[in-house]
């Protein structure tokens, strides 16, 4: 008997873990047939493979962003292989009261956690079932096998991981919340299993658990665990409660390498009336306390999510939220929009708020009775704007100016970029550094310092980029004697950020990984101090993308 296992991910980069747990205690190779695919595949890839494949059996894992990619594909095979048993699972195939209505060619709809599979046995009376249903029960986290095989920690890159299941939290937008929390894999158990992603130099491992920090202790000895260790290659990212962090995370996070966490951080929303909707009730102003603790400890990775639509959040309190976060300063604001999803609380109570919604999955809110369909247009141009512009860091200097200049409204800032953004995008996207030139044209109507913006532009332009631009003209330029002493002792510097067991760089070779620009102002006393000093200096700007490392400073004066 051949069986397939068909996964379908919304990028490259995501992984379905119940079909590899599956896989993984079933390892007969002429029996199991795994495929995995991404929407953005085209469906004849997939049915070609699976046709050809020849299977008896295949299980198939809807959720709400593959089920009609995956219906196009199972609709025309089933027509051609009308003998393939085929078993479907996951969360958009068991919150349909109808299954084959929606899916015809689905011959049994698995209910329960597909890993409490666990013997042979039960894998063929699965199989060999004539009910249209077939619950298997709950699975225990203790017995799940680790979900990859080597083969895959030589490839992949980025892989995900779960050691709870379920959320102490009851927010109404959210499937989790329907989810009881106390699963959790033994920590031996997953201790093993990271240290075979550490071993195998994986670059990113990203734990699925909704609420990392939920359990104090159980976080703190994986965080502990983990920093004893680290190898240096791999980076770990978590999903953390803003007002749960306490000194004791904070202080074990102070002590990790740089660069080994990434925390996402849900605040959601600050607005008091849409936190009560939402039955979420955690003090936002610890929560800003926490996240400003965080990002000092300079260890860490910090992104901040914010979701527009939810109820009774407007226009004005979305742009109040935005701007005590950005206040805050996170590495990435992560802009998300209301999903409403069957199964939810939200969706109980959609007519409450008269929320309108696209007609295809993920079906994200258009509008409500707080925000209009234009208003969310807008808070999506808005987040196209802080995604290429804050969240790529490609130009820290130049926005950190234009918020003095708006006055620290950031919200104000985003909405007029992001209108003026769009003219340019009506013609089509724009390259990164036709973004520099956007910013650059949009600073130009503005009552500023010219010239300090576009130095700082420069400075932005050339820790990315050396090729000519609107307002950057390489020049060919002699270095005197104390240029190269001052390229020289910066070779050093470079060096020992680089490696410990390679010669210092010669000057000549630490000028191809950066660009000798005319800058008409002092770079350094505006950075540090907020002062402007006019006057002419030639500047050494290091490429940040050619550095593992971050380098020091960006730019180093040419005396």
């Amino acid at each position: 008997m051949k069986i397939g296992l068909l996964a379908v991910n919304a990028k490259y980069i995501h992984t379905n873990l119940p079909l590899r747990y599956l896989r993984q205690r079933f390892t007969d190779p002429s029996q199991f047939s795994f495929f995995e695919y991404t929407t953005n595949q085209q469906v004849d890839t997939a049915y070609g493979e699976l046709l050809c494949a020849e299977l008896d059996v295949l299980f198939v894992s809807l959720y709400i962003w593959n089920a009609a990619w995956i219906h196009q594909v199972m609709s025309n095979l089933k027509k051609v292989r009308p003998q393939l048993k085929v078993l479907i699972g996951g969360p958009e195939a068991v919150s349909l009261e109808d299954y084959k209505s929606f899916y015809p060619w689905a011959d049994v709809l698995i209910v329960g956690d597909l890993d409490h599979v666990t013997t042979k046995a039960e894998l063929y009376a699965l199989i060999s079932t004539t009910e249209s249903t077939y619950d298997v029960g709950c699975g225990e986290m203790s017995v799940l096998p680790f979900a990859y095989t080597e083969l895959e920690l030589i490839q992949k890159a980025l892989f995900y991981y779960e050691s709870e299941r379920g959320c102490p939290f009851q927010c109404t937008f959210c499937m989790a919340s329907e989810q009881n929390m106390g699963q959790s894999k033994p920590l031996e158990l997953v201790f093993k299993d990271l240290k075979k992603f550490m071993d195998a130099g994986a670059l990113q491992v990203k734990f699925v658990d909704r609420t990392f920090n939920a359990h104090k202790k159980r976080a703190l000895d994986l965080l502990a665990f983990i920093i004893k260790h680290a190898k240096g290659e791999t980076n770990f990212h978590f999903e953390l409660a803003p007002h749960l962090v306490d000194a004791d995370f904070l202080a074990l996070v102070q002590s990790a390498p740089e660069g080994l966490f990434q925390f996402e951080l849900g605040l959601q929303s600050f607005h008091p009336e849409t936190l009560k909707a939402i039955r979420r009730h955690p003090d936002q102003v610890l929560s800003e306390k926490n996240i400003k603790s965080l990002l000092e400890c300079n260890t860490a990775h910090i992104h901040v999510d914010l979701i527009a639509g939810l109820p009774h959040e407007n226009l004005l309190s979305f742009a109040s939220g935005f701007n005590r976060l950005m206040a805050l300063k996170p590495h990435m604001i992560q802009l998300g929009f209301l999903k409403l999803m069957k199964g939810t609380a939200l969706y109980e109570e959609r007519r409450l708020y008269n929320y309108k919604t696209r007609e295809y999955a993920p079906f994200e809110v258009l509008e409500n009775d707080s925000l209009s369909g234009t208003d969310l247009h807008l808070l999506k141009r808005i987040e196209d704007t802080v995604e290429k512009m804050y969240n790529s860091h490609r130009f820290e200097h130049s926005l950190d100016y234009l918020l003095t200049f708006f006055m620290k409204d950031a919200f104000v800032l985003f909405r007029d970029l992001s209108l003026f953004r769009s003219i340019a995008l009506s013609s089509g996207s724009l390259s990164t550094g036709g973004e520099y030139e956007v910013l650059h044209s949009f600073a130009k109507k503005l009552d500023l310092d010219q010239a300090v913006f576009k130095n700082l532009l420069l400075l932005d332009y050339l820790t990315h980029y050396s090729a000519p631009t609107a307002f950057y003209q390489p020049s060919n330029v002699k270095l005197s004697d104390s240029a190269h002493e001052t390229l020289r002792l910066l070779s050093v510097q470079h060096y020992l950020l680089e490696s410990q067991n390679s010669e210092p760089m010669p000057a000549k070779e630490l000028l191809k990984k950066g660009q000798i620009a005319e800058f008409t102002i002092d770079l350094d006393t505006f950075v540090n101090e907020g002062t402007v000093i006019h006057h002419s200096n030639r500047y050494f700007v290091i490429k940040h993308k050619n550095s593992k490392h971050a380098v020091p400073r960006y730019a180093y004066l040419l005396v």
